[in-house]
């Protein structure tokens, strides 16, 4: 139980993508170097939005199984994909550039693991690499 590692992303980075392959009873978490949290930290559940960090905004998303249609037709519909959204697989996106590495960790609320997390993110040539600090 805790929050555990995953992944550092570096300063620099650009077009980051993080995605959950399937729901699981624990939530993607992103942390700068000095454990300031962006999303899902401190013991708390973000919603999903855009929250500014580390230079750069990313966009924290739970896909619910309701689509999109049928959302728009049925408010009551709507109000049950908001609770559902709450148990869909995450993803964490930012444009970038971030100007300090960042963590992606796994907020551990019950003994079951992701079966794959899946991420993308890259680095221009001409940024200076920088080895973060713990």
């Amino acid at each position: 139980m805790g929050y555990n590692p995953l992944l550092l992303i570096p300063a620099g980075a650009t077009n980051i993508r993080v995605t959950e392959s399937k729901a699981s009873n624990n939530y993607l978490a992103v942390r700068n170097a000095n454990d300031d949290y962006a999303i899902n930290g401190d013991w708390k559940i973000d919603f999903a939005g855009r929250y500014d960090f580390a230079g750069t905004t990313f966009v924290y998303e739970r896909k619910s199984p309701v689509g999109d249609k049928a959302k728009k037709k049925n408010k009551k519909l709507a109000r049950v994909n908001r609770l559902m959204s709450m148990f869909a697989p995450e993803q964490i996106t930012a444009k970038g550039p971030t100007t300090e590495p960042v963590y992606i960790v796994v907020s551990m609320h019950l003994r079951h693991f992701f079966s794959e997390v899946i991420n993308t993110h890259f680095l221009p040539a001409s940024f200076p690499r920088e080895e973060p600090r713990h």
